[in-house]
């Protein structure tokens, strides 16, 4: 094989590996985006207010019925005397993001 015929197969080679893996990550993130984009949004207040969630998508039905929401009630609470709990709180490294209905806090990796 001649050294021309030799770089064109490393080239044609390294472009399918590139290309493999730009749809792969093609793929990854734009899941992420449609996902985003199909959660139907909901509110506390105005046109998607908790009345309105069952006709918001079909996935929160039974929050339209107001049955076994929280509170809960608790039947049979059993009393008891629970020991005494140490907390040792450390300085952790966080990410926070208010993504408009909650407030997520994640660890972040260590070094």
């Amino acid at each position: 094989m001649t050294l021309i015929r030799k770089a064109e197969k490393t080239l044609s080679n390294n472009f399918l590996v590139i290309a493999v893996l730009f749809i792969g990550l093609m793929t990854v993130f734009s899941t992420q985006v449609l996902a985003d984009e199909t959660k139907p949004h909901w509110s506390y207040g105005g046109a998607s207010n908790p009345t309105q969630w069952g006709q918001i998508n079909g996935d929160f039905a039974l929050c339209e019925l107001g049955r076994d929401q929280s509170p809960i009630n608790i039947n049979d609470a059993i009393k008891g005397s629970p020991v005494n709990i140490n907390f040792n709180y450390q300085p952790t490294p966080l990410s926070v993001v208010n993504n408009g209905h909650t407030v997520c806090a994640s660890k972040l990796p260590t070094r």
